[in-house]
């Protein structure tokens, strides 16, 4: 029973982090909402994903955390191809200059 109590302490104790990091997200989309009106859409949007209590139902949440997972990495490699020039940089070597002559003594 300790174990059981000191878990759910913990969850309890977290579970305000959690609710303030996910309030601020989604004011990131609409600004013009308060903490405790963003805080409940965001306790709103995670009732009925709260209640899945075996892991058949839990499975079935893991899809679209591996579509955001896919999401977020597509806009990244969209963001880093979309800034991308052919201005050299300080990364690599001067145009011209091989790799391993940059290096050599």
């Amino acid at each position: 029973i300790f174990t059981k109590v000191a878990i759910l302490t913990n969850w309890g104790a977290l579970l305000p982090y959690f609710l303030i990091s996910l309030s601020e997200s989604i004011q990131l989309i609409d600004a013009s909402l308060c903490q405790w009106q963003s805080s409940l859409i965001g306790v709103a949007l995670l009732v009925l994903p709260c209640q899945a209590r075996t892991m058949h139902y839990i499975s079935f949440l893991a899809v679209p955390s591996t579509l955001a997972i896919l999401i977020s990495v597509a806009c990244a490699l969209a963001s880093l191809e979309r800034r991308a020039d052919d201005s050299p940089t300080t990364a690599g070597p001067a145009p011209g200059q091989s790799f391993l002559k940059m290096y050599s003594a």
